[in-house]
């Protein structure tokens, strides 16, 4: 009975977090703010200064999935964004990675699941 409880509760918290936030929730940029993102951008070593930066996180060892993980993580604006699964053995490093992700996104954006089960994985495709 309870596991079932917890079960309405947490679904319900997910639906919640999946409706639409109000528009123009995020200010405007600058010019200057807006100029220096595009020349970021457009930079030619963008992949290694991402990569540098998300190593400077403090995870060791990790900056390919550290990097894969940060760009799944900024693609959350696109219509069909990227999703990320880590998955290891037990005391590998996964919510050390995840939470460093984590900290470079906005919190009011951040989405995190520490465990998941097949079957909501399942429904939670379907759902849309």
């Amino acid at each position: 009975m309870l596991r079932r409880s917890l079960g309405r509760v947490l679904l319900a918290l997910e639906n919640r977090q999946a409706q639409p936030e109000p528009e123009n929730s995020v200010p405007d940029m600058s010019t200057e703010a807006r100029e220096a993102v595009l020349e970021l951008l457009r930079s030619p070593d963008l992949a290694e200064r991402i990569a540098a930066d998300v190593a400077a996180c403090g995870v060791v060892g990790e900056s390919v999935n550290l990097t894969a993980a940060y760009l799944a993580a900024v693609s959350r604006k696109l219509e069909k964004p990227l999703a990320v699964l880590i998955q290891s053995s037990s005391a590998a490093g996964k919510s050390s990675l995840m939470d460093a992700v984590l900290n470079l996104m906005p919190e009011e954006e951040r989405m995190q699941y520490s465990v998941m089960t097949g079957k909501r994985l399942f429904y939670r495709i379907f759902e849309k």
